[in-house]
């Protein structure tokens, strides 16, 4: 359950990092006019962490507050589920961690003065900026038309739950795994050589009329009760 925790965080873990040094790196490479850097790598690391830190922290606290009521529920989906929500509250708040602490200071350790080098432009980048202009372009109209853009998300949301009513709901569903179970009660004081004559006729009417049976397990004398 503890592996399926870390499985589950592996795509979460990394966004804050990936937020905080994409941020920082966007400063670190702005130019001026006379072709020098316009930030420090520490105005950079500090500017950015600034504007991203708390979004970060929101992200992260978001996301933990869904599965604290998970590690905290009894009975058996407790028990299914508790190790795996304590696993991946852990991971994030590590994450979380290493997104404001570690990036920034390996950061500061690596980049070096005066901005990035001029390299090459890759395909990959051209590509990347022309989807870029794509999406800002995308996003200027849907800030223009705002209204619609909103009254298209509350449709939706709307839509949804009308979806979710007709579909059902359930926290974990049932699954049909094969299995049957036959209960015999019998009267007091029968002694327990009757009930394994009676119980081993039962595994005979089994093994016969549901050929299909891979494992049949057969008890005498047990109670729901009394192990």
């Amino acid at each position: 359950m503890s592996l399926s925790g870390l499985v589950i965080a592996l795509g979460m873990i990394v966004d804050g990092s990936i937020v905080m040094l994409e941020q920082v790196y966007r400063y670190y490479k702005q130019k001026n006019e006379n072709g020098l850097s316009t930030y420090t790598v520490s105005e950079a690391i500090f500017k950015a962490s600034d504007e991203v830190g708390t979004s970060i922290l929101a992200s992260t606290a978001t996301t933990i507050s869904v599965f604290l009521p998970i590690a905290m529920l009894s009975g058996l989906i407790g028990m299914i589920l508790k190790d795996i929500s304590i696993t991946l509250i852990l991971a994030l708040l590590a994450s979380f961690l290493v997104a404001i602490i570690v990036v920034p200071f390996l950061m500061k350790l690596f980049l070096g003065k005066g901005g990035p080098k001029k390299t090459k432009t890759s395909r990959f980048d051209i590509a990347f900026s022309r989807f870029e202009n794509i999406y800002k372009k995308a996003l200027a109209w849907a800030l223009r038309q705002w209204k619609f853009i909103l009254t298209i998300a509350v449709a939706i949301l709307v839509l949804s739950f009308f979806i979710m009513k007709a579909l059902g709901v359930t926290f974990i569903p049932s699954t049909d795994t094969g299995e049957f179970y036959v209960a015999v009660d019998f009267s007091k004081g029968i002694p327990l050589e009757t009930t394994h004559i009676k119980m081993t006729h039962i595994y005979e009417i089994i093994e016969d009329q549901v050929p299909e049976a891979q494992t049949i397990v057969c008890y005498s004398g047990r109670s729901e009760n009394f192990i």
